[in-house]
């Protein structure tokens, strides 16, 4: 798998002494209409990424999803596992384990403390994402 490189374009979502997600891009310059953004969630020794998209990102911040709900929306995508010896696609039947390993999966967004999450997320990433990103629907 050739590695792919994600570009922190937003402020982390929730940071506790570290990022423990974020929204990231990843650039695809053979097909720019690809899907771009991914979640990035500290997740045992490393971060997982997966794609996602306006709606799941308005579920979350309503807290209506949890961190590993939206992961698992795109259970029909490749997870990409990424830590100090490279990067490595999981499925679904394989990402199992490391789904479980999400550092606070089960957590909703206005469960976190005010000190760790971004401040009004509707302006600070649904309008950009809204403005300047194309992400599929299908995880909905």
């Amino acid at each position: 798998m050739d590695t792919i490189n994600f570009t922190n374009v937003f402020p982390d979502i929730i940071n506790c002494e570290g990022t423990l997600l974020a929204v990231v891009e990843s650039v695809d310059i053979n097909n720019p209409l690809n899907e771009r953004l991914y979640l990035k969630c500290h997740a045992g020794n490393g971060y997982l990424f997966c794609k996602v998209n306006e709606a799941a990102l308005d579920l979350f911040f309503q807290s209506r999803l949890s961190i590993s709900e939206m992961f698992r929306l795109r259970h029909d995508e490749y997870y990409i596992y990424e830590r100090e010896g490279g990067q490595e696609m999981i499925f679904w039947h394989e990402g199992n384990d490391i789904l479980n390993s999400l550092i606070c999966g089960d957590r909703h967004f206005y469960t976190f403390n005010k000190d760790c999450r971004i401040d009004d997320p509707f302006t600070n990433i649904m309008n950009p994402v809204r403005l300047y990103y194309i992400n599929g629907l299908s995880a909905l």
